[in-house]
């Protein structure tokens, strides 16, 4: 895998955490993570990334768009 798109391992990821693969600079576009928010029922998305400029933006833009609560993290 690309060590470019890896999990930061200070995440404290746990087996039953759902990672979605984003195609685009959004992370709604042509993935799933709609599906899965709205599945279980998530109003409000925690955002953080390393392109505040591009992916974070272009995944808070299209998340509020779809009516969910997006609060970009910092650090």
């Amino acid at each position: 895998s690309n060590p470019l798109s890896e999990l930061h391992p200070g995440l404290g990821r746990v087996d039953t955490d759902i990672v979605v693969e984003k195609p685009h600079a959004s992370g709604f576009t042509s993935s799933m993570l709609h599906d899965h928010l709205a599945a279980r029922g998530i109003d409000t998305v925690l955002l953080t990334g390393t392109s505040t400029s591009g992916c974070v933006r272009a995944t808070a833009v299209e998340g509020a768009a779809r009516h969910y609560r997006m609060l970009v993290v910092e650090e």
